[in-house]
């Protein structure tokens, strides 16, 4: 006695084979961007200038409610980053976690946002983040970087540790790896769910 697959079932199949193909990949490309990262500084001291005033966190460090106001204010994190001699490659700026939104500066100039648009209007808290300021803007002993990140009560806000070094390899290896697994892999789950619900 034969059995007839159902419509449905055959055609989940090749979506269920979607979603493996899926982790599989994200599981290869992880393992190949290897952590060439050796040469960068890991900073998890920072100086948090709040609504309660200035006090030094270790970092992650998650918001309190009484630093900034209820229905959203800015608060800055302060690090130093010392350099005994002159970059010799272009050097990048990596943080796997800022929220609610935010944007860092070097040395008083501005590097940029983790997005387009007033900090009041980002949505950053699921994105690891790389900024490559310009080499210029480097200097031989103590630069200055300084996070502005914006806050409300709907969800926790803060800032996670933070990584200088060589641009090129904090791209290859952290940043690609988180990319992949907090933003792309989530995309295509949602996705093939999308497909698999409609079958």
């Amino acid at each position: 006695m034969s059995h007839r697959q159902s419509p449905h079932f055959a055609a989940s199949v090749p979506a269920r084979h979607w979603l493996y193909g899926l982790l599989l990949l994200c599981a290869l490309l992880a393992g190949c961007a290897a952590d060439n990262s050796a040469e960068s500084q890991y900073l998890d001291q920072a100086t948090l200038a709040s609504l309660t005033g200035e006090k030094l966190v270790t970092l992650p460090y998650i918001l309190a409610a009484e630093d900034f106001a209820p229905s959203g204010g800015r608060v800055r994190y302060r690090l130093e980053v010392p350099l005994a001699n002159p970059p010799s490659a272009q050097l990048g700026i990596y943080v796997s976690k800022l929220s609610l939104a935010g944007r860092v500066s070097l040395n008083g100039t501005d590097v940029g946002a983790c997005g387009f648009g007033p900090l009041e209007n980002l949505r950053c808290l699921h994105q690891p983040q790389l900024f490559v300021p310009p080499a210029s803007l480097w200097h031989t002993g103590v630069n200055t970087l300084e996070f502005e990140i914006f806050a409300n009560n709907r969800q926790m806000n803060g800032l996670s540790p933070v990584s200088v070094g060589p641009a090129q390899a904090l791209s290859d290896g952290p940043y690609l790896r988180k990319w992949l697994w907090q933003v792309e892999l989530l995309q295509g789950m949602s996705w093939l769910a999308a497909c698999l619900g409609g079958l």
